[in-house]
């Protein structure tokens, strides 16, 4: 596994193979800055920002960062994430009542509801079946 080590300020996060490189461009920068060893639940947590931008909802950011930050630990919680919120994007919710879309800080807090997504067919009403054989 390869290690990452970030600089964090508040304008970057810009990422560096070894501790030295990361010390370095701090002190040639004379930044005021920390370095801290990007790990693999660290990552998931910045691509927070690309699934917010696909939300169509986009309120209460930081209960849903903070609902992601809780649930998303692993490479699969950020494969089914994506995989639910492409589900919940395909819904009849989301594509023909608008007004029934849940806000961001809902939906992060229970996206598992969604990785697995059945869509029902439309059964056809008791009237409809009597019409189409002609019996009414």
């Amino acid at each position: 596994m390869n290690k990452y080590y970030i600089v964090s300020t508040s304008d970057c996060v810009p990422r560096y193979s070894s501790q030295e490189e990361a010390e370095r461009f701090i002190k040639d920068n004379n930044l005021n800055a920390e370095v801290f060893l990007l790990t693999k639940v660290n990552k998931t947590m910045f691509d927070f920002e690309s699934l917010w931008k696909r939300y169509p909802k986009r309120l209460g950011k930081k209960e849903a960062l903070r609902h992601f930050r809780a649930t998303v630990k692993t490479d699969e919680d950020w494969q089914n994430i994506n995989k639910a919120l492409d589900n919940y994007l395909q819904s009849k919710n989301v594509k023909e009542n608008t007004q029934f879309i849940q806000h961001g800080s809902t939906w992060f807090n229970n996206w598992q509801d969604w990785i697995e997504l059945e869509i029902k067919k439309e059964t056809p009403s008791a009237l409809a079946m009597l019409k189409e054989k002609n019996l009414i």
